[in-house]
């Protein structure tokens, strides 16, 4: 049973390492976005990688397809979370209520200027590096960037959201993950006007021992009702269209926090941008692999696959 026991934790760990290193190592290109609202044409992508010198660029919907561009703005090589882009004036002008929008990858042609003829869309597995999201036009902007490139890991049961931006004075809720959708109120933080970074929320205790070593939350807004105090009947959810502004993410408890599983170290994250997010879209695609991230992942891959050969023989 012992060995079962260290068989497990050992093929935790290892699965851990195996997520960060497809992360921080795997050359592909990647974009996730979730629905938002903008009070001044903004749109906040909430994490992107690329492989070389690109354009995140958005496209207005055209019958479920990215349409007519709307908004570019360059970006180097690697990773950016969160980052934003300004759709353009008459775009912006246009708009009244909920749009669809798009947010594409386009490669960089070298000239220095972007043209959506000579600058093809980047690939991403199953088609391009594309997401679309809803965004609701306001006076506020209100958005959520919570997911980043790595899991959270807790202070004991505190966790830090990255980046928030809130229209009025507000609360972000933390929730359970339902069935893909946000569920029970787990936690909350109050907020003010403005974009915050760093916000910290402390997770329900009970509702936090009786979790995994890493477990799925949402990371929601609402809007405060002028007293101050949260109450979920009297707050207001923010949405954009028929969906809430929300982040999903993973968190991950401390190493050697044993409550509800094997905790695991994790690796961190940096923004790189902190301007003014339904369950985010995600594409990657691998490019490459030659290079030193996949050593570090077939090592990683051969581990796992000898745990959980070992772990077979002792059941």
């Amino acid at each position: 049973m012992m060995r079962t026991s260290r068989a497990v934790v050992a093929l935790t760990v290892l699965l851990a390492l195996l997520v960060g290193a497809t992360t921080a190592s795997a050359h592909g290109n990647h974009l996730s976005a979730d629905s938002q609202v903008s009070g001044d044409g903004s749109v906040m992508v909430e994490r992107l990688f690329v492989d070389q010198d690109a354009y995140l660029v958005l496209h207005a919907d055209d019958g479920g397809n990215p349409g007519e561009v709307i908004g570019h703005k360059a970006v180097s090589r690697g990773f950016h979370a969160p980052i934003s882009v300004n759709m353009s004036d008459g775009f912006w002008q246009s708009m009244d209520g909920n749009e669809t929008v798009w947010a594409v990858l386009h490669e960089d042609n070298g000239d220095g200027e972007f043209d959506p003829e000579s600058d093809a869309e980047l690939q991403a597995f199953g088609g391009a590096a594309a997401t679309p999201l809803t965004v609701r036009k306001a006076t506020g902007s209100v958005s959520v960037a919570a997911a980043g490139f790595s899991v959270k890991e807790t202070q004991e049961n505190e966790v830090t959201i990255p980046q928030v931006t809130a229209g009025q004075s507000s609360f972000l809720v933390l929730k359970t993950n339902t069935n893909g959708s946000p569920g029970d109120i787990v936690g909350h933080a109050t907020l003010t006007p403005g974009t915050q970074t760093d916000v910290h929320v402390a997770i329900n205790e009970t509702y936090f021992d009786a979790q995994q070593a890493q477990f799925l939350l949402w990371a929601t807004v609402y809007e405060d009702n002028g007293d101050g105090e949260f109450d979920p009947a009297t707050d207001t959810l923010v949405t954009a269209g028929d969906a809430p502004v929300a982040s999903l993410f993973t968190v991950a408890k401390p190493l050697g926090d044993n409550s509800g599983g094997v905790g695991v170290n994790t690796p961190t994250e940096t923004a790189t941008e902190t301007t003014a997010a339904s369950q985010p879209s995600e594409t990657t695609t691998t490019t490459d692999t030659s290079g030193s991230g996949f050593g570090v992942l077939a090592v990683l891959v051969a581990l796992a696959a000898f745990v959980c050969v070992q772990l077979g023989r002792q059941v």
